[in-house]
């Protein structure tokens, strides 16, 4: 059967509104511009409808009322509406009518119809869930609205619903609208559709009842309106499997319609060919199927596309041309867009539950602000409730949070704690070291002095530091320093080395661990340079300041890698106590931090690059030097 529904909220606009509801002038104006665009847009004038609403716009702009230029803007939209290329149109001009009188509209009656128009535009294009969206908005508020919008909204959600496939809340929707109105042509609509769906259910006496409905109040139907009527019966005719007669009621449709294209969609060439292929006509179906795909193409109608197709293929598979029907089956499948599928049905239903809920808590808001008295107690004992629950909450809340950073702080107070401990697997062996150095030195008073002298500096630097978990990074170059020139002396003056750090460093707040860098020189010099005999050896310490890092990079030019990172008495190599210490210290921080070991091979020379990334931290230099003094 044919919906009715886009005709039918045309007829119930032109309807006018009850001059009950007019308030002032304001109102008289805008149903004025109303009315006299309706019938334009009823006899598909669209261009003349454009053409009065543009005369009329500098009188709208000179008045300055918002309601009526919201009007203004929602006709012009509805101008558009069934213009395929002209959708977007539709839609900004409906919301730039909306965003008019969304504050100003205290009764809610323009934004309510702007909605409704939003609607109709959505179920147009076949976006159905925000259709039923904004109908369910206007519908909530059905009891505030006038006669027409009410109407309107309530035969917008039952062709919506049936639309879809859901025949059953559509008939509750046709029914309200039926005892709602009383208008004649109103009523031959809602009559007509219920009819319709008893008709598919085969309940003849509820047919016959409403079908009778519909014919008495077929009066002051314009064409449209009356070819669909006669559609409808030749429908009725071809259930019965009278083709014959439901035949010529097809055609005289067709006929009434052939003046108005725009209406004239391809599911009315659709019906006759299918009565054609149910009297066996198999080409006389085919011919009658080409205009019903090529209508349904320009139209964009893709289920009537689907539909077509595969009727189509079955004509062809009847007539023995397996390969064009398989074609047209396959064209079919393309084309088919599942329109009542389950997860729709659900989610339509659940917004129609939503609001239906919203429709009754509207009624028992309403019974409420009689009892007044009642009502402040309900709202103070519900203030109470959710202030209780809103404290526990927060309490809760206030308690996890607590117990986060409790445990946050002994894991962080852990982390430290491991920390000290690897510098206490270093620290000692360097020392042990240095004296056993020194001792060696004793016999050589300027060997040993200048010895002695860098192993205080060092020293004095180390307990400076020892409770520190962060110096700063002067310090600690000023610590290398001084080591690799007591190393220098004790391999005999048989290297160079060149520590280059970015400019500024000497004033910079830069802190970073305590002897961080110095186990991996430590390393270059026993494992790599002690051992050259054929090349004096070098030793290169490179500091870059990059973000929130620091890029450490010591290269030596020795034996390149040959030996396990473990030293003979079984104690972790220095490379894997710094890399332990890495890996602290970026969980401490949460930046990048890391060790890399590459063997580095150019020409004779060979040897080992380490590159560090160590994070370092930004702390006011007074702390630190008050620190240091302490000690000295």
């Amino acid at each position: 059967m044919r919906n009715l529904i886009a005709i039918a909220m045309l007829a119930i606009i032109s309807c006018g509104q009850p001059s009950h509801q007019r308030r002032d002038s304001t109102d008289s104006l805008s149903t004025a511009i109303q009315q006299r665009i309706i019938p334009f847009m009823l006899n598909s004038q669209n261009d003349s409808a454009r053409r009065y609403l543009d005369s009329i716009y500098p009188v709208v702009m000179i008045l300055g009322d918002n309601t009526v230029a919201s009007t203004w803007w929602r006709l012009r939209g509805a101008t558009f509406m069934y213009t395929d290329q002209q959708q977007d149109s539709t839609r900004i001009y409906i919301e730039k009518a909306m965003g008019l009188v969304d504050k100003e509209d205290t009764i809610n009656k323009y934004v309510m119809w702007a909605k409704r128009d939003l609607a109709m535009h959505y179920h147009i294009m076949k976006e159905y869930d925000k259709a039923i969206r904004y109908n369910m908005d206007v519908y909530a508020q059905k009891d505030k609205l006038d006669t027409n919008l009410r109407i309107a909204i309530i035969g917008q959600m039952a062709g919506l619903f049936d639309e879809t496939g859901d025949g059953k809340t559509a008939l509750k929707y046709w029914m309200e609208g039926y005892q709602t109105t009383h208008h004649p042509r109103i009523i031959y609509i809602f009559a007509t559709n219920i009819s319709n769906y008893y008709e598919g259910l085969n309940k003849s006496d509820s047919v016959k009842k409403y079908r009778g409905i519909a014919l008495a109040n077929q009066t002051d139907l314009n064409d449209r309106f009356k070819a669909i009527g006669i559609f409808n019966q030749g429908e009725v005719l071809r259930q019965q499997q009278q083709y014959g007669k439901a035949l010529p009621l097809y055609h005289q449709a067709i006929d009434i319609l052939r003046s108005d294209t725009a209406y004239l969609d391809g599911s009315y060439f659709y019906a006759v060919a299918v009565t054609h292929q149910q009297m066996g006509n198999l080409s006389r179906s085919n011919i009658y199927l080409d205009t019903a795909i090529s209508l349904s193409y320009n139209k964009q109608e893709f289920q009537g596309l689907a539909d077509a197709y595969a009727l189509y293929g079955g004509n062809r598979a009847a007539q023995m041309d397996f390969t064009r029907s398989h074609a047209f089956m396959d064209s079919a499948l393309k084309y088919h867009k599942t329109q009542d599928s389950v997860s729709f049905r659900e989610k339509a239903n659940e917004l129609e539950n939503k609001y239906q809920v919203r429709i009754k808590d509207e009624r028992i808001s309403s019974l409420d602000r009689e009892k007044r008295l009642s009502e402040q107690v309900s709202r103070q004992r519900l203030t109470s409730l959710i202030l209780v629950i809103v404290g526990s909450l927060f309490g809760i809340i206030l308690l996890y949070l607590l117990a986060r950073k409790r445990q946050s702080d002994l894991q962080s107070e852990q982390q430290s704690l491991y920390l000290r401990l690897l510098r206490t697997q270093i620290d000692p062996h360097f020392l042990f070291n240095a004296l056993s150095v020194l001792k060696a030195y004793m016999r050589e008073n300027t060997k040993a002095a200048d010895y002695l002298a860098k192993l205080a500096k060092l020293l004095r630097i180390s307990l400076v530091n020892a409770n520190a978990n962060y110096v700063r990074l002067n310090d600690e170059v000023e610590a290398l320093h001084s080591y690799i020139g007591m190393r220098k002396i004790h391999e005999g003056d048989r290297f160079d080395y060149e520590i280059e750090v970015y400019d500024g460093y000497e004033s910079d707040v830069v802190m970073i661990p305590p002897m961080l860098i110095q186990p991996i020189v430590e390393n270059a010099i026993v494992h790599g340079i002690s051992k050259l005999a054929d090349r004096r050896g070098h030793i290169s310490v490179k500091i870059e300041k990059e973000n929130a890092v620091l890029r450490c990079t010591i290269q030596d030019n020795g034996n390149g890698l040959k030996a396990p990172l473990i030293v003979d008495d079984g104690q972790p190599h220095a490379a894997t106590i710094t890399a332990d210490r890495l890996r602290v210290l970026g969980k401490q921080t949460g930046k990048k931090a890391v060790l890399q070991v590459d063997h580095n091979e150019i020409g004779v020379d060979r040897g080992v690059r380490v590159t560090m990334i160590i994070p370092y931290k930004n702390e006011d230099a007074t702390v630190d030097r008050h620190r240091r003094r302490r000690w000295l």
